[in-house]
């Protein structure tokens, strides 16, 4: 598994995911999760740690009072120590993989809610849903509030990764973020500013968010309610930066908002 304590891109996330998808639900494994589950923890580990075993909380190594690992385990010394005792190096993925299988069979770290009154193995057994998507997003959301209780539960993309990783993992569809060659582009509303750091110089659309990207790694999403689409859809205005669309799914930045 990639490791290391940087913030690892969307396509080396994607290889650490189908090793903790193959670990945990593969055809072979022995009470093996549903794929659900285990996307749901996946949109989670993308939003703690983009999936990397080898990240520290705030890339400040050597802090353990702080977070480390997949799902970023506080303090982390709380991972360190079973690590130890059971004979893996910390950045282990499979190691951290093997310390989440002995919290379901132990009942550790999740804390049933009133919200979601399920023990931690009825979450990695779930089947039932009013459809796929829903289904994945409200168990990332009960993982969020059970498993990783942040003082922030209103957090939404955690549960669009989840649903991103199930299309990418179970259906197999290739929904990664690649323009297609750019046209010629029409004038822009105004004349071109130069482009200032702050604003994202791609955005990708998956599903019912932007994620953008500064051209090496995504950041924080976008959603639609927040956008303004301009000349038929030409053109977005994405707070107080203008885009141009490259394809249906890429729009890059033409002008930089102050």
């Amino acid at each position: 598994m990639i490791s290391g304590n940087r913030w690892i891109t969307l396509a080396e996330a994607l290889e650490n995911a189908r090793e903790v998808y193959d670990y945990l639900a593969g055809s072979t494994v022995q009470g093996r999760w549903t794929s659900y589950a285990v996307c749901a923890m996946l949109g989670n580990m993308w939003a703690e740690s983009h999936v990397n075993p080898g990240i520290w909380q705030n890339l400040d190594a050597g802090n353990t009072d702080l977070g480390f690992g997949l799902v970023q385990w506080t303090p982390a010394t709380k991972l360190f120590s079973w690590m130890d005792e059971n004979g893996y190096p910390h950045d282990s993925g499979t190691g951290q993989l093997e310390r989440i299988k002995w919290e379901v069979a132990n009942k550790k770290q999740w804390i049933a809610t009133s919200k979601y009154p399920y023990s931690f193995y009825e979450f990695t057994q779930w089947t039932t849903g009013e459809s796929v998507e829903a289904m994945v997003k409200m168990l990332a959301n009960m993982f969020l509030r059970n498993y990783e209780r942040p003082k922030d539960l209103n957090q939404p993309n955690r549960g669009e990764m989840a649903w991103y990783f199930w299309q990418k993992l179970y259906n197999g569809e290739d929904i990664d973020p690649k323009p297609d060659p750019p046209p010629e582009p029409p004038e822009p509303p105004d004349p071109d500013p130069p482009i200032v750091s702050e604003a994202p110089l791609y955005l990708f659309k998956i599903n019912n968010m932007f994620l953008p990207s500064n051209g090496d790694r995504l950041i924080n999403p976008i959603f639609f309610n927040k956008t303004q689409i301009l000349q038929d859809g030409v053109f977005l205005r994405v707070n107080g930066s203008t885009y141009i669309k490259l394809s249906e799914s890429v729009y890059k930045l033409v002008q930089g908002g102050g």
